[in-house]
Protein backbone atom coordinates (compact mmCIF):
# COMPACT_ATOMS: atom_id res chain seq x y z
CA UNK A 1 0.00 0.00 0.00
CA UNK A 2 1.08 3.25 -1.11
CA UNK A 3 1.51 5.39 1.71
CA UNK A 4 2.62 9.43 1.57
CA UNK A 5 4.75 11.12 3.85
CA UNK A 6 4.51 14.47 4.97
CA UNK A 7 7.64 17.34 4.57
CA UNK A 8 7.00 16.47 0.80
CA UNK A 9 9.12 13.25 0.68
CA UNK A 10 8.52 9.09 1.08
CA UNK A 11 11.42 7.72 3.22
CA UNK A 12 13.28 6.09 0.55
CA UNK A 13 16.75 4.57 1.04
CA UNK A 14 19.73 6.55 -1.33
CA UNK A 15 19.95 3.37 -3.18
CA UNK A 16 16.68 4.70 -5.00
CA UNK A 17 18.07 7.81 -6.36
CA UNK A 18 19.01 6.61 -9.19
CA UNK A 19 16.22 7.62 -11.00
CA UNK A 20 16.76 9.81 -14.14
CA UNK A 21 20.77 9.72 -13.28
CA UNK A 22 23.26 9.22 -15.37
CA UNK A 23 24.09 5.48 -14.30
CA UNK A 24 21.48 2.81 -13.38
CA UNK A 25 21.91 1.40 -9.73
CA UNK A 26 22.96 -2.44 -10.92
CA UNK A 27 25.03 -1.45 -13.68
CA UNK A 28 28.34 -2.61 -14.23
CA UNK A 29 31.49 -1.27 -15.50
CA UNK A 30 32.94 -1.69 -19.16
CA UNK A 31 35.02 -4.58 -17.35
CA UNK A 32 31.98 -5.91 -16.31
CA UNK A 33 29.71 -8.21 -18.15
CA UNK A 34 26.41 -6.30 -18.57
CA UNK A 35 26.27 -3.57 -20.66
CA UNK A 36 24.44 -0.45 -19.69
CA UNK A 37 20.29 -0.40 -20.61
CA UNK A 38 19.46 2.38 -23.19
CA UNK A 39 16.89 4.82 -21.46
CA UNK A 40 13.56 6.08 -22.42
CA UNK A 41 12.52 9.12 -20.20
CA UNK A 42 9.15 10.66 -20.89
CA UNK A 43 8.75 14.25 -18.53
CA UNK A 44 5.21 15.45 -18.02
CA UNK A 45 5.89 19.32 -17.81
CA UNK A 46 3.30 21.38 -16.25
CA UNK A 47 2.29 24.62 -17.69
CA UNK A 48 -0.44 25.98 -15.37
CA UNK A 49 -0.22 29.26 -14.78
CA UNK A 50 -0.41 28.44 -10.81
CA UNK A 51 4.23 27.13 -11.21
CA UNK A 52 6.13 30.49 -11.12
CA UNK A 53 8.95 30.80 -13.19
CA UNK A 54 11.79 30.33 -10.32
CA UNK A 55 9.96 26.92 -10.08
CA UNK A 56 10.17 26.21 -13.56
CA UNK A 57 14.25 27.72 -13.06
CA UNK A 58 14.72 25.08 -10.50
CA UNK A 59 12.82 22.02 -12.90
CA UNK A 60 15.34 22.75 -15.57
CA UNK A 61 18.31 22.94 -13.86
CA UNK A 62 17.29 19.82 -12.27
CA UNK A 63 16.59 18.03 -15.44
CA UNK A 64 19.96 19.12 -16.83
CA UNK A 65 21.57 17.94 -14.13
CA UNK A 66 19.71 14.40 -13.96
CA UNK A 67 20.39 14.39 -18.02
CA UNK A 68 24.37 15.37 -18.20
CA UNK A 69 25.71 12.25 -18.83
CA UNK A 70 23.46 10.62 -20.96
CA UNK A 71 24.84 8.62 -23.99
CA UNK A 72 28.16 8.75 -22.25
CA UNK A 73 27.40 5.69 -20.38
CA UNK A 74 26.74 3.84 -23.48
CA UNK A 75 29.71 2.03 -25.15
CA UNK A 76 27.63 1.37 -28.33
CA UNK A 77 27.44 4.52 -31.26
CA UNK A 78 24.51 2.90 -32.31
CA UNK A 79 22.55 3.09 -28.76
CA UNK A 80 21.00 6.29 -27.24
CA UNK A 81 19.25 7.27 -24.57
CA UNK A 82 16.45 9.25 -25.38
CA UNK A 83 14.13 12.51 -23.30
CA UNK A 84 10.66 13.74 -24.54
CA UNK A 85 9.02 16.39 -22.79
CA UNK A 86 5.17 16.85 -23.09
CA UNK A 87 2.98 19.58 -21.73
CA UNK A 88 0.41 19.13 -18.84
CA UNK A 89 -2.89 20.86 -19.84
CA UNK A 90 -5.98 20.54 -20.94
CA UNK A 91 -5.10 18.55 -23.92
CA UNK A 92 -2.12 16.52 -22.17
CA UNK A 93 -4.50 13.73 -24.46
CA UNK A 94 -3.52 14.84 -27.47
CA UNK A 95 -0.18 17.33 -27.14
CA UNK A 96 2.94 17.56 -29.26
CA UNK A 97 6.56 17.32 -27.76
CA UNK A 98 8.29 20.59 -26.60
CA UNK A 99 11.54 18.51 -26.41
CA UNK A 100 12.75 15.83 -28.01
CA UNK A 101 16.64 14.81 -27.90
CA UNK A 102 19.08 11.77 -28.69
CA UNK A 103 21.90 11.28 -26.61
CA UNK A 104 24.05 8.44 -28.65
CA UNK A 105 26.17 6.26 -27.14
CA UNK A 106 29.97 5.39 -28.12
CA UNK A 107 33.08 5.96 -25.59
CA UNK A 108 35.44 7.70 -27.46
CA UNK A 109 36.66 11.60 -27.79
CA UNK A 110 34.75 11.87 -31.06
CA UNK A 111 31.60 10.82 -29.42
CA UNK A 112 32.07 12.65 -26.18
CA UNK A 113 31.87 15.96 -28.39
CA UNK A 114 28.70 14.90 -30.25
CA UNK A 115 27.05 13.82 -26.69
CA UNK A 116 28.45 17.83 -25.94
CA UNK A 117 26.05 19.32 -28.72
CA UNK A 118 23.41 17.28 -28.16
CA UNK A 119 23.25 18.43 -24.35
CA UNK A 120 23.62 22.36 -25.41
CA UNK A 121 20.89 21.59 -27.52
CA UNK A 122 19.18 19.69 -25.26
CA UNK A 123 19.73 23.12 -23.14
CA UNK A 124 18.66 25.20 -25.81
CA UNK A 125 15.38 23.65 -25.79
CA UNK A 126 14.70 23.83 -22.28
CA UNK A 127 15.40 27.62 -22.26
CA UNK A 128 12.60 28.10 -25.08
CA UNK A 129 9.97 26.82 -22.73
CA UNK A 130 10.49 30.09 -21.30
CA UNK A 131 9.44 31.37 -24.60
CA UNK A 132 6.31 29.00 -24.87
CA UNK A 133 3.30 30.48 -26.01
CA UNK A 134 -0.29 29.29 -24.92
CA UNK A 135 -4.06 29.67 -25.76
CA UNK A 136 -5.63 30.85 -22.95
CA UNK A 137 -8.26 27.65 -23.59
CA UNK A 138 -5.93 25.30 -23.41
CA UNK A 139 -4.90 26.45 -19.76
CA UNK A 140 -8.13 26.00 -18.63
CA UNK A 141 -7.93 22.98 -17.13
CA UNK A 142 -4.79 20.34 -16.09
CA UNK A 143 -5.89 16.82 -17.42
CA UNK A 144 -2.90 14.51 -15.34
CA UNK A 145 -5.09 11.41 -16.02
CA UNK A 146 -4.12 11.60 -19.71
CA UNK A 147 -0.50 11.15 -18.75
CA UNK A 148 -1.38 7.62 -18.09
CA UNK A 149 -2.67 7.02 -21.37
CA UNK A 150 0.81 8.69 -22.65
CA UNK A 151 3.05 6.52 -20.63
CA UNK A 152 1.38 3.72 -22.29
CA UNK A 153 1.68 4.96 -25.75
CA UNK A 154 5.73 6.34 -25.56
CA UNK A 155 6.79 2.92 -23.59
CA UNK A 156 4.32 -0.05 -24.20
CA UNK A 157 6.60 -3.26 -25.18
CA UNK A 158 10.06 -1.25 -24.77
CA UNK A 159 10.73 -3.56 -22.31
CA UNK A 160 14.62 -3.36 -23.66
CA UNK A 161 15.25 0.02 -21.84
CA UNK A 162 14.93 1.43 -18.77
CA UNK A 163 11.73 3.02 -18.58
CA UNK A 164 11.58 6.38 -16.64
CA UNK A 165 8.73 8.85 -16.25
CA UNK A 166 9.10 12.00 -14.37
CA UNK A 167 6.33 14.52 -13.32
CA UNK A 168 7.34 17.98 -12.73
CA UNK A 169 4.33 19.27 -11.57
CA UNK A 170 2.08 19.98 -8.85
CA UNK A 171 -0.19 16.86 -9.59
CA UNK A 172 -3.23 18.73 -9.28
CA UNK A 173 -6.16 17.37 -11.88
CA UNK A 174 -8.29 19.57 -12.94
CA UNK A 175 -11.16 18.85 -15.33
CA UNK A 176 -14.49 17.93 -14.91
CA UNK A 177 -14.06 14.58 -14.49
CA UNK A 178 -12.03 15.00 -11.21
CA UNK A 179 -10.76 18.17 -10.34
CA UNK A 180 -8.70 18.16 -7.08
CA UNK A 181 -8.51 21.80 -7.00
CA UNK A 182 -11.91 22.45 -6.23
CA UNK A 183 -12.74 19.28 -4.54
CA UNK A 184 -14.28 20.29 -1.07
CA UNK A 185 -12.59 19.07 2.25
CA UNK A 186 -14.86 15.29 2.17
CA UNK A 187 -11.92 14.58 -0.55
CA UNK A 188 -9.77 14.01 2.68
CA UNK A 189 -12.35 12.46 4.47
CA UNK A 190 -13.08 9.74 1.68
CA UNK A 191 -10.69 7.86 0.72
CA UNK A 192 -7.88 8.86 -1.80
CA UNK A 193 -7.03 4.79 -2.77
CA UNK A 194 -11.13 3.81 -3.43
CA UNK A 195 -10.69 6.68 -5.04
CA UNK A 196 -7.93 6.13 -7.53
CA UNK A 197 -9.01 2.53 -7.85
CA UNK A 198 -12.67 3.38 -9.27
CA UNK A 199 -10.75 5.53 -12.01
CA UNK A 200 -9.16 2.97 -12.94
CA UNK A 201 -11.89 0.96 -13.17
CA UNK A 202 -13.97 3.67 -15.05
CA UNK A 203 -10.96 4.58 -17.29
CA UNK A 204 -10.51 0.45 -18.05
CA UNK A 205 -6.79 0.27 -17.21
CA UNK A 206 -5.69 -3.12 -16.94
CA UNK A 207 -3.69 -4.18 -13.82
CA UNK A 208 0.56 -4.22 -14.70
CA UNK A 209 -0.32 -2.05 -17.59
CA UNK A 210 2.72 0.27 -16.40
CA UNK A 211 4.82 -2.72 -15.19
CA UNK A 212 8.19 -2.30 -15.04
CA UNK A 213 7.70 1.86 -15.76
CA UNK A 214 9.51 3.97 -12.93
CA UNK A 215 8.27 7.33 -11.68
CA UNK A 216 9.40 10.07 -9.92
CA UNK A 217 7.20 13.14 -9.01
CA UNK A 218 8.86 16.48 -8.28
CA UNK A 219 6.24 19.29 -6.69
CA UNK A 220 6.66 22.78 -6.69
CA UNK A 221 8.86 24.19 -3.74
CA UNK A 222 5.99 26.23 -2.63
CA UNK A 223 2.03 25.77 -3.84
CA UNK A 224 -0.50 28.64 -4.68
CA UNK A 225 -4.02 28.60 -4.63
CA UNK A 226 -6.25 25.74 -3.19
CA UNK A 227 -2.91 24.10 -1.57
CA UNK A 228 -1.28 26.93 0.21
CA UNK A 229 -2.51 26.13 4.18
CA UNK A 230 -4.10 22.74 3.01
CA UNK A 231 -1.26 20.09 3.64
CA UNK A 232 -4.23 17.11 4.64
CA UNK A 233 -5.17 17.82 0.63
CA UNK A 234 -1.59 17.44 -0.51
CA UNK A 235 -1.50 14.06 1.10
CA UNK A 236 -4.71 13.26 -0.03
CA UNK A 237 -3.26 13.89 -3.66
CA UNK A 238 -0.33 12.09 -2.73
CA UNK A 239 -2.14 8.59 -1.57
CA UNK A 240 -4.45 8.89 -4.95
CA UNK A 241 -2.05 8.80 -7.16
CA UNK A 242 0.44 6.69 -5.47
CA UNK A 243 -2.53 4.07 -5.53
CA UNK A 244 -2.89 4.58 -8.29
CA UNK A 245 0.21 4.05 -9.94
CA UNK A 246 0.85 1.01 -7.67
CA UNK A 247 -1.97 -0.29 -8.91
CA UNK A 248 -1.04 -0.22 -12.89
CA UNK A 249 2.20 -1.60 -11.71
CA UNK A 250 4.61 0.99 -11.74
CA UNK A 251 7.12 1.89 -9.15
CA UNK A 252 7.14 5.28 -7.58
CA UNK A 253 10.95 6.17 -6.43
CA UNK A 254 10.40 9.77 -5.60
CA UNK A 255 7.68 12.30 -4.32
CA UNK A 256 9.25 15.25 -3.48
CA UNK A 257 9.21 19.18 -3.72
CA UNK A 258 11.90 20.90 -5.67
Amino acid sequence: MFTPVKNWLLSLSLAMACIVTSAGCDLQSPSGQDEPKERRVLVFWDVSTSITPPERARWKAHLRERTDAFGSQLWEQEAFDEVTILPVHRYTLTSIPLVQQRFTGGVYTHHEIKQQKQRAAFAAQLNALDTLQLKREVLKGTDLLASIHRINEYMAGDTARVREVVYFSDMLNATPELNFESLPSPFVAASPEAMAREVIEKKGWPAGMLSGVIVAVYLPGTFEGALVHDEARIVAVASFWGTLFEELGADVKHWRRT
